[in-house]
């Protein structure tokens, strides 16, 4: 028999009622016994403390490593492609993801960059669409803030700062310059599509070192989860489509990272979201369920991520015998 590992950011509130949530997954986390909270904000927090790793450590050496970067030497600064959408007196930051940049569109936009900061030995990395990367010889005392906690805000507030602070406002204000009308954006626009009018960086660092192991393989489609699993010796696989492809293959100690199957912007749109919780449910709880019912698993430890805190829940198979439910985490 097997046990793995669950980890589901993003789906429950804190201190919020969630909507309606998968069967299988309600029983499964009612029913287990649960750990006091972690104090631990967001997933990449939760990945990184695991592996014994503080919170400001480098994630762009770490992800640069699951983009096939040898991050080995210097220090690293994910410089991401973004859109600043202009609101009165505001600049907000839009989410890489929202641009759904092509990689022919990335190496022509980071060629122009290069090729004008050549003289200053800055050169940028675009090994995928959404991730780039910047390296320099020597760390820099210098303050960064996470893309996913400015994107929606107004950047002003979270503009780079430290030693050379101003020198990187500068060479933003100078990156913004070469992306307003370059013939990518000006396509893209054309098409209806938002342009890449600056770069947003943050995970600055070079590559730590661990020796923790804590799970056996990690199945996921999070760059930072691919990277830590290169950076720990463990096996990383893709996340397969459902639980069936993996539960017939499975390693005892697997980590699977559920990201982004539940869209929580269809809160408010009850069909959209029934339609989501079925398929989750049939795709991934479920079976989760039938094979702890049918002792193929002999327990599953789900990790959900609230706002604040990482919450611990181990069940077996014994404990859906009990008559009594707790509430959900929140």
């Amino acid at each position: 028999m097997s046990n793995c590992h669950i980890l589901l950011p993003g789906l429950i509130g804190e201190g919020d009622r969630s909507p309606s949530l998968p069967e299988a997954l309600t029983l499964l986390c009612t029913r287990g016994r649960r750990s006091p909270p972690l104090p631990i904000q967001g997933m990449d927090a939760f990945l990184l403390s695991s592996f014994g790793l503080p919170a400001n450590t480098g994630i762009g050496a770490i992800t640069g490593l699951a983009d096939q970067l040898d991050t080995r030497k210097g220090y690293w600064i994910r410089i991401d492609p973004v859109h600043l959408h202009l609101n009165r007196n505001q600049l907000i930051l839009l989410d890489t993801e929202a641009l759904r940049l092509e990689q022919d569109e990335a190496n022509e936009l980071a060629h122009t960059i290069n090729k004008y900061f050549k003289d200053q030995n800055l050169h940028v990395f675009t090994p995928n669409p959404t991730r780039w990367y910047l390296h320099l010889d020597t760390e820099e005392n210098l303050v960064f803030h996470p893309k996913d906690q400015v994107a929606g805000q107004d950047i002003n507030a979270y503009l780079p700062s430290g030693e050379k602070g101003m020198y990187w406002k500068t060479l933003l204000n100078e990156i913004q310059m070469l992306l307003f009308e370059h013939p990518v954006n000006e396509a893209r626009e054309a098409r209806g599509e938002l342009a890449v009018n600056s770069l947003w960086p943050w995970g600055q660092g070079s590559l730590p070192v661990t020796r923790i192991r804590p799970w056996e393989r990690i199945l996921s489609n999070n760059p930072l989860a691919a990277g830590l699993a290169t950076l720990g010796n463990l096996d990383h696989m893709i996340l397969p489509p459902s639980a069936d492809l993996w539960l017939s293959n499975i390693r005892s100690g697997d980590l699977v990272i559920l990201e982004d199957l539940l869209v929580t912007e269809k809160f408010g749109d009850e069909a959209a979201w029934n339609k989501e919780i079925k398929n989750i449910e049939d795709n991934w709880f479920a079976p989760l369920l039938a094979s702890l019912k049918s002792n193929q698993l002999n327990c599953i430890d789900i990790h959900l991520m609230t706002p604040l805190h990482a919450h611990h829940i181990e069940t077996r198979k014994s404990d859906l015998w009990k008559i009594w439910r707790r509430s959900l985490p929140g």
